[in-house]
């Protein structure tokens, strides 16, 4: 922004002295509407994060400006024209107040968005992250029945009842997740189960 105070006032110094033609055919030309029109764009796009220093050097420079021009012209200076010459910086400044404004408005709306799409995303990564988890303890269970089946012989009738009721347990707990059921943990639940399943 300080930079664009002393590119502002350097190039009304410098077209003010080189100038050929510093007479238009009706009155005096001054070379201000370029500077002034950087200053009102950038301090209406910057204006929320000014500093109030670097802002008084900005209405300095504002007023500086128009005053090099009329001061170092070299010919005639009418200072009607030069106040006629405002006119287009002050329609710059309002046109860039008034974009600044939609801006920020669009930022907001984008940001507002933004964090609903976020959270439909995580919404939808959790749920798909819960099927794929309970789908693999269905698989691990599925091989448990097959591995019981297979150790039948060597089981005890006790042990494999006892085997037996906890896979069944496992199954309904399974099914009951898989459609959103709210089912308490039984004591029979296996260790497995409980750290491979996610939160509701």
């Amino acid at each position: 922004m300080l930079m664009a105070v002393a590119v502002a006032m350097t190039v009304t110094a410098m077209v003010s002295l080189t100038a050929q033609s510093p007479q238009g055919v009706t009155a005096a030309l001054y070379p201000i509407v370029p500077g002034l029109d950087l200053l009102a764009i950038m301090a209406c796009m910057y204006r929320a994060t000014l500093r109030r220093r670097v802002l008084h050097a900005v209405i300095v420079g504002a007023v500086a400006v128009p005053g090099l021009a009329w001061f170092l012209h070299p010919g005639s200076r009418p200072v009607l024209n030069l106040g006629q010459l405002l006119v287009w910086p002050i329609c710059s400044l309002i046109c860039a107040w008034r974009y600044r404004r939609e801006l920020d408005t669009a930022v907001k709306r984008h940001a507002e968005d933004v964090a609903v799409d976020d959270e439909a995303a995580r919404a939808q990564a959790f749920l798909d992250g819960r099927f794929e988890v309970l789908t693999l303890a269905g698989r691990a269970v599925e091989d448990a029945h097959s591995r019981l089946d297979e150790l039948e012989s060597l089981l005890g009738p006790n042990m494999r009842e006892h085997v037996q009721r906890a896979l069944q347990e496992v199954d309904r707990r399974l099914h009951a997740l898989l459609h959103n059921g709210d089912e308490s943990p039984s004591s029979t639940t296996t260790p497995s189960l409980a750290t491979a399943t996610p939160p509701p």
